[in-house]
């Protein structure tokens, strides 16, 4: 399976720093989005060594020696990532308990295989519909009216509680999990900063739009200005198609 793929992320209006961080690979078939938790440099930090050794995993010639399912390489890439996490937290003052959500992806052929911890999210979207492929690793919930245009107060999302993450904050426990995907599917990954302010079928809809995949991101985070979210806005829009050779007959 052949993937093309953009990542957009934005500063939240009066933050300091976006703690948000995404790593489009499609060269190796890796997508990934993070979201630092803490507030101030110590989410920074932490979202983007998750992603750094999620690629330096992924990217060591070394990989292909790794024994075990692909499953099973995307549980080694959470425990290692945690653990770098934790390293650099612990060599940085007042970042010793920093910490970061992160969904990744990988596509193998005719397989997506996810690693997923937080509240960041992935989505499959295949011929217009949507469905959302991670559970939020949180506790209580949010309300999104069905037409949130028509409800602003539903789209504000409660307080919410991670119950995990990579690093020292929270207890880690990722799950890993794999998807069957076909030519025509769209992946979509994204922080809660999105997620949190536009429902899934304003997300269908904005995948499927005939424009760019930089375009189709870059809607939904001007949507999501507009309603007012501080947050940071990461998004990760990947599209699958066969091979050229397959195309060709």
């Amino acid at each position: 399976m052949q993937m093309e793929a953009h990542g957009i992320t934005t500063q939240g209006p009066h933050r300091t720093v976006n703690e948000d961080a995404f790593c489009v690979a499609p060269e190796i078939g890796l997508l990934a989005v993070a979201d630092g938790v803490g507030g101030g440099p110590a989410g920074e930090l932490a979202s983007h060594t998750a992603i750094d050794a999620l690629l330096e995993f992924f990217k060591s010639p070394a990989l292909a020696a790794e024994p075990g399912t692909d499953l099973e390489l995307m549980s080694l890439a959470a425990e290692q990532c945690d653990v770098r996490v934790r390293q650099v937290g612990a060599e940085h003052p007042g970042c010793n308990r920093m910490s970061t959500t992160l969904t990744a992806c990988l596509v193998r052929s005719t397989s997506a295989f996810f690693l997923h911890i937080g509240d960041s999210r992935a989505y499959l979207v295949r011929n217009g519909a949507i469905e959302q492929l991670t559970n939020d690793h949180v506790s209580g919930s949010e309300t999104l009216a069905s037409d949130p245009a028509d409800d602003v107060d539903a789209v504000k999302p409660q307080r919410r509680f991670l119950l995990a993450a990579l690093g020292s904050l929270v207890p880690s426990g990722a799950d890993v999990f794999e998807c069957e995907i076909a030519p025509g599917d769209i992946i979509f990954l994204c922080s809660d900063g999105l997620s949190s302010f536009v429902s899934d079928g304003e997300i269908a809809e904005a995948c499927n739009l005939p424009v760019p995949l930089a375009d189709r991101g870059n809607a939904l985070a001007a949507l999501v200005r507009e309603r007012g979210s501080r947050d940071d806005v990461t998004a990760v829009v990947a599209a699958l198609c066969r091979p050229a050779a397959e195309e060709g007959g």
